[in-house]
């Protein structure tokens, strides 16, 4: 009888954590290069701007999304804002939709090809989803906001429709003159805390001026766009370990 080594086990679980920490660690040197280098207009998307030309996308991930992809779910970047101000579930629809035509990686989702890789693709994707809730009790963003660090979105399958990597939820007070609450949720893969920044002040400027031109932004895809040599000698060029299945 052909007895089981334990060894291979341990030995391949050290690999793993290996290679994760490998992955951590290069996407934590790749963020802190992005984030002294960037000043620019776009919202990034783990450093790369949300934003495509206007056309279908379908495009492999670059290094540093690809990064961000293999560490899973939950992986969000979550950003509660508190807007003076009535602010109506119908300005914030138009706002969003405007939003998600400027920055168009705001309406992907991904996909694996039949290299077992991930792509971005905009194919059957819908509207950014918009949830209002109405009489919000004073701590609802705050409690939202911790759930949403948790919460997993739908991706990497074929199904149509599709929604993309990002919600968002307009929470309206009971005393209707006071602010409004706007939780924005993004997956890792198409955004970062500076994003969503970004994100918030697009929008804002949408709500102000509906009748405004968009801009559509254009977005590098590869690290060799964003990242200096020395760092991308850091990025994992493999997909070992953390291959969909």
């Amino acid at each position: 009888m052909h007895e089981r080594d334990d060894s291979d086990d341990g030995t391949e679980q050290r690999e793993r954590r290996a290679h994760r920490a490998q992955l951590l660690r290069a996407e934590s040197l790749a963020a802190q290069t992005l984030r002294s280098s960037v000043r620019s207009n776009a919202v990034a998307s783990s450093g790369a701007a949300l934003a495509r030309s206007s056309a279908e996308m379908r495009r492999e991930l670059n290094e540093i999304e690809y990064l961000n992809w293999c560490v899973e779910q939950p992986y969000n970047m979550v950003v509660a804002v508190r807007v003076r101000g009535a602010v109506t579930p119908l300005e914030l629809r138009s706002a969003l939709d405007r939003a998600q035509r400027r920055h168009p990686l705001l309406g992907v989702n991904t996909e694996i090809g039949a290299n077992r890789l991930p792509s971005f693709v905009s194919e059957g994707v819908g509207a950014i989803p918009l949830a209002v809730v109405e009489s919000a009790e004073p701590e609802a963003a705050r409690r939202l906001f911790d759930s949403e660090l948790s919460a997993r979105f739908e991706r990497d399958g074929r199904e149509q429709p599709r929604l993309p990597l990002i919600r968002v939820t307009l929470l309206v007070p009971k005393a209707a003159d006071t602010a409004v609450d706007l939780v924005f949720t993004v997956q890792h893969v198409i955004g970062d805390g500076l994003s969503l920044a970004y994100l918030v002040r697009d929008l804002l400027t949408f709500i102000e001026q509906p009748q405004g031109p968009i801009a559509v932004l254009d977005a590098p895809a590869s690290a060799e766009d964003l990242l200096p040599p020395k760092v991308r000698r850091r990025l994992p060029r493999s997909a070992h370990f953390f291959n969909a299945v």
